[in-house]
């Protein structure tokens, strides 16, 4: 809970003491991928097929306050499942987390323009998730070494969640960016699959790993350049 109250605290108070440029500063992004789940019950299929049956999608608004460093509110939905020889499991997560973004490829280039940008992302807020526990029909509630398999007696549940990410963007326009986003979300939880003898309480907790192509507009564009893609140098000048 404490974490979850640093990064709100952070998404009101920052933009409150950044400087009052010509530049605009809001910007929001609509994302789609694909997901992996690392967790108890390792996902065996391969195919391409396989891998396109469980989507990830989701939107992003931030708010710049250097040209380095932009604070944001995130919400995502993920389709997780994962199948072995006996058993097969899916689970409808969503989750929304206040983030901060930091743009090492601004700080390394200084007042050298360009139109990537290599984004660092931290955040941390909260998750709800569904099951819906399918076994395989020739071998009902059978997994090797347990003999009967016991489903979670709740439909879903909810959990704290850590987020990391990186994102390659490249600025098409004044307006408009497109990018390449991976995350990685760290969950309070052992129980995403819906599987009591999954549930570890906490040893092994439940991990998702996410690949993204984003598409992002930048509110206030082209009238005004956005302050996330100044230079430092740009930006201090005009203060």
């Amino acid at each position: 809970m404490r974490k979850f109250l640093f990064f709100c605290t952070l998404f009101i108070v920052l933009p409150a003491i950044s400087q009052k440029h010509v530049y605009s500063r809001w910007s929001g992004t609509l994302e789609v991928g694909n997901n992996i789940i690392e967790s108890d019950l390792m996902d065996t299929r391969t195919t391409v097929f396989d891998r396109l049956s469980h989507p990830s999608f989701g939107a992003t608004l931030d708010y710049g306050i250097f040209p380095f460093l932009t604070v944001g509110m995130a919400y995502n939905n993920h389709y997780l499942q994962a199948k072995n020889s006996t058993d097969f499991f899916t689970t409808q997560l969503q989750q929304a987390y206040p983030y901060v973004e930091i743009n090492v490829l601004n700080l390394l280039m200084g007042n050298k323009p360009t139109r990537f940008g290599v984004w660092l992302q931290v955040g941390y807020g909260v998750a709800g998730y569904t099951f819906a526990n399918i076994t395989d029909p020739n071998k009902i509630n059978y997994f090797p070494g347990h003999s009967t398999l016991y489903y979670l007696n709740t439909p879903g549940g909810m959990a704290f969640v850590t987020n990391y990410g990186i994102t390659l963007d490249y600025n098409i326009s004044r307006s408009v960016s497109v990018g390449l986003k991976v995350e990685r979300f760290e969950y309070s939880k052992d129980n995403l699959e819906g599987i009591t003898q999954f549930n570890w309480a906490g040893v092994t907790n439940d991990v998702v790993n996410s690949a993204l192509i984003q598409l992002r507009y930048k509110f206030g564009s082209p009238d005004k350049k956005q302050v996330r893609d100044c230079t430092l140098i740009e930006y201090f000048k005009r203060k």
